[in-house]
């Protein structure tokens, strides 16, 4: 998983991306968003790139019946999430994978609460504020309903987080047992992954200066 700044990717170039990507970036009246944009999906085909051996700017990739991407023809899973200033890119070779980064507010809108939560969550460690409970287990829930292929369509009410081991959860949707972590970075952003695949190791890669 790579972690990076907008800011630090500032290089990458648009040409980097395809033709359908650059007209989703037109929807972006903001150069600031439309920069986050950029900067997402370069690391993608960027990172993507050089874990395939290929360049980045011939991937190809297809939406599934829900919406979420898959590269075509290749036997690697990815996920993207952006928030903020912040980008994150989640990659597995074993299993569906979904991601999420929060870069929160230090308010919590009324009513929030209840749209994350299960009556059975647990929290492990138990958050120190209710802001942190909301992004902790919203973040762990959406990385999971991302890596389904669902996203927020999917009611987190309905999942329920069971802790494995500090910081890490087991979550079911259906059938499948999904297998997440959540972190906190600095500035206070969240950060969760999610695999139906149990990892042995999380890589945490994280990018300063472009790469």
């Amino acid at each position: 998983m790579a972690t990076a700044r907008s800011a630090d990717l500032a290089g990458f170039a648009p040409t980097l991306l395809s033709a359908d990507e650059l007209d989703r970036s037109r929807q972006f009246r903001v150069a600031a968003d439309r920069d986050r944009f950029f900067a997402a999906h370069g690391l993608k085909r960027r990172l993507l790139g050089l874990l395939l051996d290929a360049p980045g700017a011939q991937l190809r990739f297809e939406r599934q019946w829900a919406g979420k991407p898959q590269l075509v023809g290749r036997e690697l899973h990815f996920n993207l999430s952006h928030s903020g200033d912040w980008v994150v890119l989640a990659i597995s070779r074993s299993a569906p994978v979904g991601v999420d980064i929060e870069q929160g507010d230090s308010a919590l809108p009324e009513g929030m609460l209840s749209l994350a939560l299960h009556p059975d969550d647990r929290l492990a460690p138990e958050p120190d504020s209710l802001v942190d409970r909301f992004y902790t287990a919203w973040s762990l829930k959406e990385a999971v309903s991302k890596g389904v292929g669902i996203g927020l369509a999917l009611p987190f009410t309905q999942l329920r987080l069971e802790p494995s081991a500090p910081t890490q959860y087991r979550c079911r949707h259906g059938d499948e047992l999904w297998h997440a972590e959540h972190r906190k970075l600095e500035g206070g952003a969240h950060l969760a992954v999610a695999c139906l695949a149990a990892w042995k190791r999380l890589r945490l890669l994280r990018i300063e200066h472009g790469i």
